[in-house]
């Protein structure tokens, strides 16, 4: 529920920003930057199956380097929620009650296109330093903490309102591995950036 809360404040406070900005069209984007995703993470590995509220904080600067193209470095947090882990019970599925979550740092590269003066492309990847905890190897009585640090990726699109702001969809794969145990994440989300 407190990421749910978290997760509508980030939009609305996106909304705030955005709503003035409609009369303006510039897409000045060289510079700093700080952005927030809110979505869905979809797991699919096994015992974990299900979906949580996911979120994530970036930051990071751009440069020109064509016209139309900028291209960038970025750090950040990504939280991926808290997923139950299911078992077999003399052949019903049982789901653990306790919670196991993903949270790591990012730091990576990224590349925004726009395609017209308002509408923009973008990829971003790098490393992902992950952590796990309440994760289940075996069986659900057995539980512990995983970290490695793996990789991410994502492509996203929006639209630029001014030289500052603009709001996009994004999906992005959190790779996570170890140990045997697959957790990668798949995360379709709502994107919004300020620009300074």
């Amino acid at each position: 529920m407190k990421k749910t809360l978290i997760a509508l404040a980030f939009v609305a406070a996106a909304g705030a920003v955005v709503a003035p900005a409609f009369a303006q069209d510039s897409t000045d984007l060289n510079g700093f930057f700080v952005s927030g995703t809110a979505g869905r993470a979809t797991v699919n590995k096994g015992r974990y199956n299900g979906h949580d509220m996911a979120y994530g904080l970036q930051g990071g600067y751009r440069w020109d380097v064509a016209p139309g193209l900028k291209l960038g470095v970025e750090g950040g947090y990504t939280d991926l929620g808290n997923i139950h882990a299911k078992s077999n019970y003399y052949g019903s599925p049982v789901a653990d009650r306790r919670e196991s979550n993903m949270h790591g740092w990012n730091a990576g590269v990224n590349a925004h296109y726009d395609i017209t003066q308002n509408w923009y492309v973008g990829v971003r990847g790098g490393l992902w330093a992950f952590q796990g905890r309440g994760i289940t190897h075996n069986d659900l009585s057995s539980r512990s903490a995983i970290d490695k640090t793996s990789w991410y990726a994502g492509v996203g699109t929006g639209y630029n309102f001014n030289e500052h702001v603009s709001l996009g969809v994004s999906y992005d794969h959190y790779d996570a591995k170890k140990d045997g145990l697959n957790l990668s994440t798949n995360v379709p989300s709502i994107k919004a950036e300020y620009r300074f």
